[in-house]
């Protein structure tokens, strides 16, 4: 009974929103837990499993990331001792431990849990189909987060069908949804289609809220990054400074929401050419994201890399290349060394250091660069032209043998691709011949 009281109490403290109280009392009815005797503690085995959730998802709404995961653990340890019987308790721990992967910024956990989780779902016959379409989504968009957008875009499509079936049109996980499938569209490049979606989840959600309510904003950003990405700057523009206001006035809790306003608003600045105010905005999102995140955080190394390019713009190459350092040492601590967004940044720095006459360097980068891109798409222009730069690399090092065969490579590819007569083909047959000549001496 006294688990109970002090666990209701834990819940009357998350009803008015006082985290602390609510950790307090959970952590007091956890140790009460713990204090138990064995036959107890098996006992009350559902009650055990219950404050661990509730503990830990009182630590994650603080960004108390590693005590939550250490708590998620512990009941999923617990849950298996009875499989069968904790299959949907199971599913939805592993959910919950994804989420908290994902707001910590660690995507390939995150995934691995949701995977886990969307087997235990298909293994049973009697799950909600709404507790599996919220899984399939939340792993669709940790995808999209993690450039899979190949692997995000089924599950987005079916979690949306499964919503809109289950629920009513204007329900708000619905406009949620379609948000997320918009993003993903937009960045595989159809943004027509991301668009259409991004104006219909933005119209589901002014019918559920009003227009300055904080949870709006998510939708706002979506339809101005497809403003953005259809040339709209001003309109895209326009849209963001109106959620700012709204979510200064809610901080702490919207203080990534409006990070994420301040680095699509830097965005779109660069593109319109206003590179100081891009830098400037920049700057402030970087120092608010580090108030709050983890230093090895993936929207760190975003805003450092926007950072650097926008140095770049305005002729300062050393302070660009410092920002592009920074960037790339914040995604190797954070991500998988073969992830796709290393790939833009290991070529600046390749470029800079072979402009430096930093060949060794310059080598090791781009060859990195090729070998993720092959993983991703062999027989695409990125890969040829990161054969191409290795090719340049290997020459300036007299390594003959090494630039004919990474040149030839981007040949093939180039010709595979392109057109014949095409000045991309022919810059790559000159340094071929260049390289021929020095080899053979002709």
């Amino acid at each position: 009974r006294r688990v109970e009281s002090l666990y209701f109490m834990g819940k009357a403290c998350e009803l008015h929103v006082n985290p602390q109280e609510a950790q307090m009392y959970f952590s007091n009815a956890l140790q009460a837990i713990k204090r138990c005797g064995q036959h107890e503690k098996r006992a009350m085995a559902h009650m055990y499993s219950v404050v661990l959730g509730s503990l830990a998802r009182c630590y994650e709404d603080q960004e108390m990331f590693r005590e939550s995961e250490g708590l998620f653990l512990e009941q999923l340890s617990l849950l298996k001792e009875k499989p069968q019987e904790n299959r949907h308790e199971i599913a939805t721990t592993l959910h919950n431990l994804a989420t908290n992967y994902f707001s910590s910024g660690e995507l390939q956990k995150a995934i691995e849990m949701f995977e886990q989780g969307m087997e235990m779902w298909a293994s049973d016959s009697s799950s909600d189909p709404l507790r599996v379409s919220t899984t399939m989504v939340c792993m669709g968009w940790c995808l999209v987060q993690s450039c899979q957008y190949e692997r995000a875009l089924p599950l987005l499509l079916k979690g949306v069908a499964i919503k809109k079936e289950c629920l009513p049109y204007e329900h708000f996980d619905v406009a949620n949804s379609l948000r997320m499938l918009s993003t993903c569209c937009e960045m595989m490049g159809e943004v027509n289609k991301a668009m259409r979606l991004a104006e219909e989840a933005h119209f589901i959600a002014l019918s559920r809220l009003p227009r300055n309510h904080a949870d709006i904003v998510v939708f706002v950003q979506q339809l101005a990054a497809c403003k953005r990405k259809t040339g709209n700057l001003d309109e895209a523009i326009q849209l963001i400074q109106q959620c700012i206001p709204i979510q200064k006035s809610n901080l702490p809790a919207s203080r990534r929401n409006l990070c994420t306003l301040l680095n699509n608003l830097g965005l779109c600045y660069q593109d319109k050419g206003m590179f100081r105010e891009a830098m400037r905005t920049w700057e402030d999102c970087l120092v608010a994201r580090r108030s709050f995140l983890p230093p090895d955080h993936p929207d760190i190394g975003d805003t450092l890399w926007n950072l650097g390019a926008a140095c770049q713009k305005r002729g300062d190459i050393v302070a660009a290349s410092e920002r592009w350092r920074e960037c790339l040492s914040v995604r190797e601590r954070c991500l998988p060394s073969h992830h796709p967004y290393f790939t833009d940044v290991l070529e600046v720095l390749g470029d800079i250091a072979y402009t430096r006459e930093q060949y060794g360097e310059a080598l090791q980068l781009h060859r990195r660069r090729c070998d993720i891109l092959m993983t991703v798409n062999p027989k695409s222009s990125d890969v040829a032209t990161a054969y191409h730069s290795t090719g340049i690399c290997y020459f300036k090092l007299s390594q003959l043998d090494e630039a004919e065969h990474a040149l030839s490579q981007a040949l093939k590819i180039k010709t595979e691709i392109y057109s014949a007569g095409d000045d991309r083909i022919a810059t790559t047959e000159r340094s071929l011949h260049v390289v021929w000549q020095r080899k053979f001496g002709q």
